[in-house]
């Protein structure tokens, strides 16, 4: 059934066989993805490992798993993941071949993790402290709001989920206004209210969303990003923005801050 090369992707990765009958750590020799079936074969038996009796004598060494269920997909997540990471995985049997005739159907996966390694990351809340899972992939996209992080919530589960912690607020670098030249006194922004804001020069780094109040004749501006102050002359183009109260927001992922990314 694994014959067919144009098919197949190989890994390798370390595994550790821990069925009730099978504890002794082996490598795995290749990952094959054909059809819907991931065939997985170690590069040495393992000594303690008592098969299923459908097993046959020529797969002593072999897993499979299906991908047609979620839980499969996860797994297959999970064994893509140690391979990049080079992390151990705990593997058990079914005790059935469903997937494929003589060889053993895998039931469950657990990734290991590999203490004091600053190479896992986390995505955790804004307070840097709450943990919202392990981090298993990162993918940009057209935009910068549009960042994709799968996680793995809980990492004793199969559990994958897909989360945008960019989406619910707007990341944008504001121009100042000022009722005097200089760039001096209270400043201003022209911002719509109800958004979610993030500057990192504004409530000091932390999420706002602005109320708005009367519209007024501004002498300068100021540019955030480049900190220049231009001063106003032409009364026939004075700029306009509205007075602003900053008040603290938060978004139902990260709270009241961006989320961090760290191990």
């Amino acid at each position: 059934m694994f014959n067919s090369a144009p098919q197949a992707r190989v890994f390798t990765f370390a595994i550790l066989c821990a069925s009730p009958m099978c504890h002794a750590s082996s490598q795995i020799d290749s990952l094959t993805v054909q059809d819907d079936i991931v065939l997985i074969e170690l590069a040495s038996p393992v000594q303690s490992r008592t098969p299923a009796a459908c097993v046959a004598s020529e797969y002593q060494q072999h897993w499979t798993l299906s991908l047609n269920t979620a839980s499969g997909k996860a797994s297959y997540a999970l064994l893509v993941n140690a391979f990049e990471q080079q992390k151990p995985v705990t593997i058990q049997g079914a005790g059935d071949c469903q997937d494929s005739p003589g060889i053993e159907r895998l039931h469950s996966l657990r990734v290991q993790q590999k203490y004091s390694d600053d190479s896992v990351l986390y995505l955790y809340k804004g307070d840097g402290v709450t943990k919202l899972g392990r981090i298993l992939k990162l993918e940009e996209g057209q935009q910068w709001e549009d960042l994709a992080v799968m996680i793995m919530p809980d990492e004793f589960s199969q559990n994958i989920k897909t989360v945008y912690p960019r989406r619910a607020f707007y990341k944008q670098d504001f121009t100042y206004y000022y009722r005097i030249h200089g760039c001096t006194g209270p400043k201003r922004i022209n911002a719509v209210p109800d958004r979610v804001y993030f500057n990192e020069q504004i409530n000091d780094g932390r999420f706002f969303t602005v109320q708005l109040g009367q519209r007024t004749a501004n002498e300068s501006y100021l540019t955030a990003e480049t900190g220049q102050c231009t001063n106003i002359y032409d009364r026939n183009y004075i700029q306009y923005a509205y007075e602003y109260e900053i008040q603290p927001a938060t978004t139902p992922l990260c709270g009241p801050a961006p989320c961090q990314i760290k191990p």
